[in-house]
């Protein structure tokens, strides 16, 4: 109901040596898109629990000494092979500077990458206990417009959560989402 195959919204004419594919998405085709949802998303979430442990550990350093001799090369490429348990080339960890691709760890939120994953966790709890069984809900989306939305950030967020959930916040919708629990 949403969309169809883009050449049935062309302009130009389909040529008439290829077969034009369904004009609806099959239905075989949203089943398998659907199972294969969940495919890497445990070494997905590993991944950013690896950049949330670098991000805390370069801008909370124990020391002035450890800042002098901090390899952030180093500590971003071990991180990422013990969590993820990936090998970079020839099992070594100065294979590069990956942490120089995102500017994350340097535009004012240092130490605070791990909110993308928490927020993630928050995100799939207000989700399946309130919306899964029936996203177009008038009555759970104004509850959420009402308890979370209106009053912003002139409240506690996580007591207006913790009111709306009914409950504190927990990881078990999340782990179901990426599939480790089933």
């Amino acid at each position: 109901m949403l969309s169809c195959h883009y050449s049935y919204v062309s302009d130009k004419q389909w040529p008439s040596t290829l077969v034009q594919p369904p004009k609806e998405i099959p239905e075989n085709l949203v089943r398998s898109l659907i199972a294969a949802k969940k495919v890497n998303q445990g070494i997905l979430t590993l991944r950013q629990l690896a950049f949330s442990k670098f991000d805390m550990q370069i801008h909370c350093p124990s020391s002035h000494h450890l800042i002098q001799s901090i390899r952030t090369g180093e500590i971003y490429n071990s991180l990422l092979q013990k969590m993820t348990l990936l090998q970079g080339p020839e099992n070594r960890i100065n294979w590069g500077n990956g942490h120089v691709t995102t500017s994350h760890y340097m535009w004012g939120q240092e130490a605070n990458y791990y909110s993308y994953l928490y927020t993630r966790i928050l995100a799939a709890d207000l989700w399946f206990s309130n919306f899964h069984s029936n996203p177009m809900s008038r009555d759970a989306g104004l509850r959420y417009r009402k308890m979370i939305l209106a009053p912003g950030g002139s409240h506690n967020e996580m007591m207006a959560l913790e009111t709306f959930l009914g409950r504190s916040p927990t990881l078990d919708a999340y782990l179901r989402d990426i599939g480790a629990h089933e």
